[in-house]
């Protein structure tokens, strides 16, 4: 690298973001994390990252909205001035397979995402006679803690409602998640190839799902699709019980096994 790059991350306190702070941190950048919660990014700063505490937050739906999609945009035009009279720049937006794809009981979320997808396209081919590349990075399912906040936001919501049923089985196919989801390393990596590529893509995709969800939104018709994503919630949801059970067995021998020990002292 000739000269170190100066970044900024948001949503860096944990996850994707941290990861790909420590990771850009590490290969000689100027790095500036920025998060709510600046009390969990000491490691970062102790790493030489700069860390920042920015807070956009409103109320659920238009929460989500300020911090997926305003924040992001807001942050974007405070650069694009500097990025414009240097005549160069990369603008990173992480978006989701959820941008291209949809579940139940999800729409404040995809609907977000969906937005950034056509904003970053948009974006796109308005920077690009100033030299300025766009790039979205579309994760799929990493082991971060946005799985367990959206069952328990998810279950809170919509547990004691009309859509009790689906709530409950969407909320079984989040707690998978913690299992079966890949590593925010994954999503670090696809960070920096973004930021290192001469000539970046304008997607980078990877994760728990990824490749085989963007492949089947874009192949299958929207009812094909939604049949699909239906029998992926209830096998998840079939999963989930399984999974309890053998947890519960579990523990029934070891709470067993140590009353046995217990006694034989």
């Amino acid at each position: 690298m000739s000269q170190p790059r100066v970044i900024l991350i948001t949503g860096a306190s944990s996850g994707i973001g941290k990861a790909t702070a420590l990771k850009l941190q590490a290969q000689g950048n100027i790095v500036y994390g920025a998060a709510r919660r600046i009390e969990k990014m000491t490691d970062l700063a102790a790493a030489g990252v700069h860390v920042l505490k920015v807070d956009v937050t409103v109320t659920e739906g238009e929460y989500q909205f300020k911090v997926n999609v305003f924040g992001v945009m807001r942050l974007t035009q405070l650069v694009l001035p500097l990025m414009r009279a240097q005549h160069c720049g990369r603008i990173i937006n992480v978006s989701s397979i959820g941008g291209k794809i949809y579940q139940p009981l999800s729409a404040w979320y995809m609907g977000t995402k969906h937005a950034i997808e056509g904003m970053s396209d948009s974006l796109r081919m308005e920077v690009a006679p100033f030299g300025i590349d766009v790039v979205i990075i579309e994760p799929g399912g990493i082991k971060t803690e946005w799985a367990g906040i959206a069952e328990k936001k998810l279950l809170a919501v919509s547990g004691e409602t009309a859509y009790r049923d689906q709530a409950i089985k969407v909320g079984a196919m989040l707690s998978l998640f913690d299992q079966f989801a890949s590593n925010p390393g994954v999503i670090a990596k696809l960070m920096v190839r973004a930021v290192n590529d001469v000539k970046p893509k304008t997607r980078y995709h990877a994760g728990m799902g990824a490749s085989l969800s963007l492949t089947g939104r874009r192949w299958l018709s929207d009812r094909q699709f939604d049949r699909m994503m239906t029998s992926a919630v209830n096998g998840a949801a079939k999963l989930s019980k399984v999974t309890r059970r053998k947890d519960r067995r579990a523990g029934s021998r070891h709470y067993q096994h140590g009353n046995s020990t217990n006694e034989t002292n």
